[in-house]
């Protein structure tokens, strides 16, 4: 309930439930989660909130792009750095920094900055 402390959680597609740093509010329907790529940690299989495949990697010279399809389907994007040891089709876990979690309604209201 708004202004109980209570933080929301999001559940992926695979069941896979991120704890996230925006207040929980009683909403109705599905609720969409925002994470920039520098959000999220690449880690060995195994070792993460959840598995991935490398479905991309894109080197930018001081930083690479690692596109991953995770467990449940979902597509994201990884920020790591110029050396990350991935190729594609690897299989891979993520971390994900829920304080940096944006959630969005299903108007498309970002929930952590509306009123």
């Amino acid at each position: 309930m708004p202004g109980s402390g209570a933080l929301q959680r999001v559940a992926l597609a695979d069941g896979t439930v991120v704890d996230t740093a925006v207040p929980a509010a009683p909403r109705a329907g599905a609720l969409r989660l925002g994470l920039r790529p520098e959000a999220i940690l690449l880690c060995p299989p195994g070792k993460g909130d959840i598995g991935a495949t490398v479905a991309f990697v894109e080197f930018l010279g001081d930083k690479t792009h690692v596109f991953l399809t995770l467990a449940g389907g979902d597509r994201i994007v990884v920020l790591a750095s110029a050396t990350a040891p991935v190729r594609t089709g690897d299989a891979v876990a993520v971390r994900f920094d829920g304080g940096q979690a944006h959630l969005f309604g299903a108007d498309g209201r970002n929930l952590r900055i509306a009123g």
